[in-house]
């Protein structure tokens, strides 16, 4: 049968596969940070998107709140919560480190006492998230506030992050430009020579660079793994078997490398570099979830936890020129007709609501303007 004949029949199904592809999922309280074609970053929440549509995109996960540790036990949620609502104590499950029998991860997944179950936003994440409960663990009560503390520091510190992206552009150079003639082949120059007849003598040269790029595309893409996450056999393994059954997504192996390069940081430290002009916004809605996760009914160590966060992101707030205090004046300024309006979101409520229904807390009295 024709080559020319054959590829024009499955050249739609291609373009469908790749699109499908490049859908991204994000859950409840995870957030992505997708680059645009001029080297910046979009922040996205829940949703659906297309992403890595470009051979050179990157997509970075993140997320909220959702497992953390104090010096006496560990809290954690079992659902996904919208990252915008503030973080009550009943909202938690708490396990005392002393009746913390088993910890452990499965992919995406954290597990606790082989019982409850944390999704996190990557595998990476879930490893992170173990490896720092069971460094407390070992540690004296006595010792954990100084760890958390280093740990927090950790998380938040933007020049690491900066250090960590610019480290990961040098090592995926070649991948991107290999992935990127990859593109231009498969998307560009097949589709011409499928419609202009003369190049169809070339066809069968033409899939064969084809071929042996994919190849090449194949063999850096484990490279870049093995050089950015060494430890992580069961990431590599995954990517490969997704890379070999699913071809067209080695036009854009950079966004599946990517994914996993900040789930050591803090999603606000990762906003400080990859989109600064979101960080204003997510730094506002942090501090004010903190301020409103306080009641005063919860345990010491809950507050404390709450309270150290807090300073770890007012310090992010100078190494980033913001001021705190400047960011929380410009919340919540209702209208005429709102009776009431929620301190944290700043919505605006008719006669007859008390709560709000995004972020869970009681309503005040409106600021008019």
């Amino acid at each position: 049968m024709d080559i020319r004949y054959i590829l024009q029949i499955l050249f739609p199904y291609l373009i469908m596969l790749y699109a499908v592809d490049c859908l991204l999922l994000v859950r409840m309280s995870h957030l992505r940070f997708t680059s645009r074609f001029r080297g910046d970053f979009n922040l996205r929440r829940a949703g659906f998107y297309l992403a890595g549509l470009l051979p050179g995109s990157w997509v970075i996960h993140s997320q909220t709140n959702s497992l953390f540790a104090t010096a006496r036990g560990l809290y954690f949620r079992q659902f996904p919560a919208d990252d915008r609502r503030a973080n009550f104590h009943d909202e938690y499950t708490f396990i005392d480190f002393d009746d913390l029998g088993d910890i452990r991860y499965d992919d995406h997944r954290v597990k606790v006492n082989r019982k409850w179950t944390v999704r996190m936003s990557s595998p990476a994440a879930a490893r992170q998230a173990v490896r720092s409960v069971r460094k407390l663990v070992d540690l004296a009560q006595s010792d954990r506030k100084e760890e958390i503390l280093a740990a927090l520091a950790r998380s938040m510190d933007p020049e690491a992050v900066r250090t960590v992206i610019d480290t990961g552009r040098e090592k995926l150079y070649w991948l991107r430009a290999l992935s990127t003639l990859l593109f231009i082949n498969v998307m560009i120059v097949l589709p011409f020579a499928l419609v202009y007849r003369p190049m169809t003598l070339f066809l069968g040269t033409l899939v064969s660079i084809i071929a042996a790029n994919y190849l090449i595309v194949l063999t850096l893409a484990l490279a870049a793994h093995w050089n950015i996450f060494m430890d992580d056999v069961s990431g590599r393994s995954h990517m490969i078997l997704h890379l070999i059954l699913l071809p067209v997504s080695a036009m854009h192996p950079v966004s599946m490398l990517t994914r996993e390069l900040l789930s050591g940081f803090d999603h606000l430290a990762a906003a400080a570099v990859l989109a600064p002009g979101t960080l204003p916004s997510l730094v506002r809605e942090e501090l004010l979830r903190i301020t409103f996760s306080r009641t005063g009914s919860e345990p010491k160590d809950y507050e404390l936890y709450w309270n150290l966060r807090e300073d770890a992101v007012r310090d992010l707030c100078m190494k980033a020129g913001l001021n705190p205090v400047d960011l929380l004046e410009k919340q919540g300024v209702a209208n005429n007709k709102d009776e009431s309006n929620c301190p944290m979101c700043g919505a605006g409520y008719r006669a007859g609501f008390d709560t709000c229904s995004d972020c869970g807390i009681a309503l005040a009295a409106p600021r008019i303007r």
